[in-house]
């Protein structure tokens, strides 16, 4: 995040994934997208309500170093959150034959919001600390039922995601009813 004044702010994102900041462009007008430099192509979001809007509602520069509350995120808006989460600073898992892990990484303080917002939700999550030069608070799904509900709950309504990541989620749980392209 870069602020210029107080009516001029600069987002910017960053991605190995090109494909999927195109998209990203498409949706917000006025996005650029900047070639390569070591492997990451990255848009700048120059728009000032829309910055202002995302920094509102969901977008956390540093959000893995710098403790924070969790945005007042609509329940309505909630999966798409979660799935920005998941594409920015989480993964996929395959843990056995059949089983699959959602997991978020950041700050404790903000991992931990996030682990009592699902719980709130019905999901049976996991929240636990790893400590290695910096302590990360990690927030797990991981029965078959929370991720079958929690990919439901991620992608039914996405306009766009990293494809990488849902395509593991297609592997291992290839009947899912958001499935599309």
């Amino acid at each position: 995040v870069v602020m210029k004044g107080p009516h001029n702010i600069r987002l910017s994102l960053s991605s190995s994934d090109k494909e999927f900041l195109e998209e990203f462009t498409k949706v917000f007008p006025g996005s650029k997208l900047y070639a390569a430099s070591r492997g990451n192509y990255t848009i700048s979001i120059q728009d000032y309500p829309i910055c202002r809007w995302l920094l509102a509602y969901g977008f956390r520069p540093a959000k893995s170093f710098v403790g924070m509350d969790l945005p007042p995120v609509p329940d309505e808006y909630f999966g798409s959150f979660l799935l920005g989460l998941l594409d920015s600073d989480g993964c996929v898992l395959h843990r056995n034959k059949t089983s699959l892990v959602f997991e978020w990484v950041g700050h404790p303080s903000y991992m931990s919001q996030l682990y009592s917002r699902l719980l709130a939700l019905g999901f049976n999550a996991k929240y636990y600390i790893r400590s290695r030069n910096t302590a990360l608070g990690l927030v797990d799904i991981m029965s078959y039922s929370d991720a079958c509900r929690v990919a439901d709950l991620m992608y039914k309504d996405a306009p766009f995601c990293l494809k990488r990541k849902r395509d593991k989620v297609l592997q291992r749980y290839g009947n899912l009813q958001y499935k599309k392209d």
